[in-house]
């Protein structure tokens, strides 16, 4: 008997699935007895193999079958142009219409009749199904039928063609266009609502496609660059209405019209297809375009069948690969669900038509609850806030509520009676705090801050959930890092000891890490740094331990931060090397936690005077954040800051000035009121100075200095800075009156200090910019009893240990020659040359 197309292609498709030294072998077992199967199958083997698309290599391939060269002639008012693709029905060409009505490109398919009466017959009546099928659908998603007809495109051949032409859509399939313009997640669902949309509107006229895959869904752009989908090829489509009037497709026993990637259970069984099976073909082409794989895993046909039969794919987050450039946490929760109830085994198990496949994608999108996962009261919530979070109260209170419910009902993923009592618990409190706050009233959102609503949520925790100790360490944990994330760290500190001290007697290895984590991070920035490193070692312990590496990575950072507050630059390059070199080895995508790594990386690279290592590594940073979360994120502050100060220490100062104002304006916006907000103000004020800028640099450091501040140094770093603007607007007195500020917070910030021999020389920097000061306004006896003063404090202990001695003795020699008192000058000078 003579081959058809679909054994060809069922033939050609499962030799793929084998691997190239095995294809042959198995080749040659499959077509025993039937050497002309063998022959084709073989051919368009050999051609996949060339450096050639997918499409064009198996035109090559089948192109000897083709009867006659039929380039340039004529089918109906069409005359064809180029082959664009061969399939189980037919050939598709390009063609063109110039009958002096009409004059356009279109796409026409034809079909040569095979010889035998029966496959005619049957190759027949699914052309006309699929001309049939296309003449009921008008949609902007579906390719429209023009004409259709009968044709004898070879005069004298005696051999009649069907044919139908349909528009030409120059486009490429969903999934490649998706990653050519490197698509995030929400424009790669909108895009598949677009193909929701058109496979509803064929399911309403009773047609289901059954074989929905990217390469019969294109995207092409319009006039404005908009894409828009083009559905193709409902060559295996059926009507619904024709099953109950005995219409049936003839095939080859054996041999099953679909693409098996992409089939659904009941087409594997061979049973009828339905509305539900479009819907099975959609969840896997969506899982693919979220992830950049194929739901199952399987190493041959007949594996990958029983796959679909039996085998539950993985949730997407857990499976998403680096081309698709989405993170897992953008799939975690509402995309896993709808896209797994998309894949269920059960027809009825699925959405019920695509319109509800889309309608859930939309509600996700806006920040609605989604119908694929349970209406539990901390889901409802948690979507009410990120749909509403642009009125969710002041001060960046909409981010810190969807981290807080996010990490607080990560605890309803458990399975045992225990964990969903504490689940509830959990969801329960949070829908009671936050609804009896009702931060949406509008008469109220001029007075609530999100601080108050944490604050009050620490009461509460500690009252109604009294007898719940793993509950309420958890909330704490959730309110504790809520707090960070606004840069609350004197309020994040006793909901983090609490829940520490709560979690080492309770089983729940995980949020322990990440507490001491947390808690590391804070009391770093309370510059309580023995503390900060015992307990970022301590985390570092238990997540090498359990073998969690992401919360270990976590810890790590926390911990070189801590090095690199402390002057230990070389100590926190080490650790950050080995702890990029072992997460590199684990994640072939570069992560967040591997981006940070190596911001703090270059952070280390800097203090060390590395400038020209550092910069490389930040300009990087600074691109891959902007390309994963925009380039006003908060997530880029950590990068820009020090850019900044890089870029004024080499003297760039428009690139300093860029990078100074972007970060100044992010953490506004995001963490007003922060200890970061007030170093970037302080960078930003330099180089502003710089420019000449005095006024704008003087309301730069008056911004940072209303900022409350932990640590009295960090405000003298500030007030010194004021001076010496206020010096060079020649307000001299109020230059002494700032700088004599400064000095005095850095004497009562000793005992803060990590490094005595940094302070000392910074304190002695300060007075002796005091000292200079004051001669300038002529008040050198002023001058003399600061700097004797302070040269006694200084050699009050062990000389060695004050590096700022010498700078006071030149100080004193420089007062001296400038007030006349030259055998002074010379005394001094003496010991300073000694």
């Amino acid at each position: 008997m003579e081959a058809t197309w679909e054994q060809i292609e069922a033939l050609f498709e499962e030799a793929l699935m084998h691997d190239k030294d095995e294809r042959m072998v198995w080749l040659r077992a499959a077509c025993v007895g039937r050497p002309a199967i063998f022959g084709e199958v073989e051919s368009m083997l050999a051609a996949h193999a060339q450096p050639l698309g997918i499409e064009t290599r198996l035109l090559t391939a089948v192109a000897p079958m083709l009867p006659n060269p039929l380039v340039g002639v004529q089918v109906g008012p069409f005359r064809l142009i180029e082959l664009l693709g061969h399939g189980g029905m037919g050939s598709v060409w390009l063609a063109r219409q110039a009958d002096g009505v009409v004059d356009r490109q279109v796409a026409v398919k034809l079909v040569r009749l095979p010889h035998t009466a029966k496959e005619a017959g049957a190759l027949r009546r699914r052309f006309e199904a699929e001309r049939r099928i296309l003449a009921r659908l008008e949609h902007p998603g579906i390719v429209r039928l023009l004409e259709a007809g009968t044709a004898t495109p070879v005069a004298g051949a005696g051999e009649s063609y069907p044919y139908f032409a349909m528009d030409y859509v120059s486009g490429v399939p969903l999934t490649t266009y998706a990653e050519e313009h490197r698509l995030d997640a929400a424009d790669r669902l909108r895009l598949f609502v677009q193909v929701c949309e058109a496979v509803h509107h064929a399911h309403q006229r009773l047609v289901v496609h059954r074989d929905l895959k990217p390469s019969n869904i294109l995207v092409a752009e319009d006039a404005d660059g908009r894409p828009q989908i083009k559905l193709l090829d409902f060559g295996i489509a059926r009507l619904l209405e024709d099953e109950s009037e005995g219409a049936t497709i003839i095939t080859e026993p054996g041999v099953r019209p679909m693409t098996r990637t992409y089939a659904a259970p009941e087409q594997i069984r061979g049973e009828p297809a339905t509305t539900a099976t479009d819907v099975y073909a959609l969840g896997v082409v969506l899982y693919e375009l979220l992830t950049g794989r194929h739901p199952l895993d399987a190493p041959s046909a007949a594996q990958l069948e029983q796959a679909i039969l039996t085998q539950e794919p993985p949730r997407p987050s857990v499976v998403v690969t680096k081309p698709t450039q989405i993170e897992p946490h953008r799939l975690r929760g509402d995309l896993d669900a709808i896209v797994l109830t998309a894949l269920r085994k059960e027809p009825e198990a699925r959405y019920a038509a695509a319109e509800a496949f889309s309608a859930d994608i939309r509600r996700h999108l806006d920040g609605l609850p989604v119908s694929a996962r349970a209406p539990s009261a901390g889901y409802r919530l948690r979507a009410f806030v990120r749909r509403h979070k642009t009125g969710v109260a002041l001060a960046g209170s909409a981010f810190l509520l969807l981290i807080a419910f996010t990490a607080a009902l990560a605890v309803q993923q458990r399975t045992t009676a225990r964990e969903r009592d504490t689940a509830q618990a959990t969801a329960d409190f949070l829908e009671g705090l936050f609804g009896a706050a009702n931060p949406y009233a509008d008469e109220r959102q001029d007075t609530l801050r999100a601080r108050d609503l944490l604050a009050r949520g620490v009461a509460r925790a500690r009252v109604e959930l009294a007898d719940e100790p793993l509950v309420r360490a958890r909330l704490l944990h959730v309110i504790g890092r809520s707090f960070v994330r606004l840069g609350a760290h004197d309020e994040a500190e006793d909901p983090l000891t609490e829940a520490v001290a709560l979690l080492r007697v309770e089983d729940d290895m995980p949020t322990l890490i990440g507490s001491l984590t947390e808690l590391a991070s804070v009391q770093d920035a309370l510059s309580n740094y023995d503390r900060a490193e015992e307990l970022g070692r301590e985390a570092i312990a238990l997540a090498e331990e359990s073998g969690d590496w992401d919360q270990m990575a976590q810890a790590e950072q926390v911990l070189a931060e801590t090095l690199l507050d402390t002057d230990r630059s070389a100590e926190a390059e080490t650790l950050l090397r080995g702890s990029l070199a072992r997460q590199r080895a684990v994640s072939a995508d570069t992560t967040t936690a591997i981006l940070e790594a190596q911001r703090l990386l270059a952070m280390a690279l800097l203090n060390e005077g590395r400038l020209d290592e550092a910069e490389p590594l930040f300009r990087a940073a600074r691109e891959s954040l902007a390309r994963r979360y925009g380039p006003d994120d908060a997530h880029s502050v950590g990068v820009l800051t020090p850019l900044t100060f890089l870029y004024l220490s080499v003297g760039r100062m428009a690139e300093a000035e860029e990078a100074g104002a972007q970060a100044v304006a992010i953490l506004r916006d995001t963490q007003p009121g922060s200890r970061r907000l007030s170093q970037a103000l302080s960078i930003y004020a330099s180089v502003r100075r710089r420019q000449g800028q005095l006024d704008e640099a003087k309301a730069l450091l008056d911004e940072a200095l209303d900022i409350p501040e932990i640590r009295p140094g960090n405000q003298a770093i500030l007030m010194g800075a004021l001076a010496s603007v206020l010096h060079e607007k020649g307000n001299l007195d109020d230059a002494i009156a700032a700088q004599r500020h400064a000095a005095s917070l850095l004497q009562s910030d000793v005992a803060a200090s990590i490094n005595a021999a940094t302070h000392a020389a910074t304190l002695a920097l300060s007075q002796t910019k005091l000292a200079g000061f004051l001669m300038e306004a002529d008040r050198f006896q002023e001058a003399e009893t600061l700097l004797l003063a302070a040269l006694a404090e200084q050699n009050s202990g062990e000389a060695s240990a004050h590096p700022g001695t010498p700078r006071v003795i030149a100080a004193l020699v420089a007062l001296y020659d400038e007030w006349g008192n030259l055998d002074e000058a010379a005394l001094w000078r003496a010991q300073l040359d000694d």
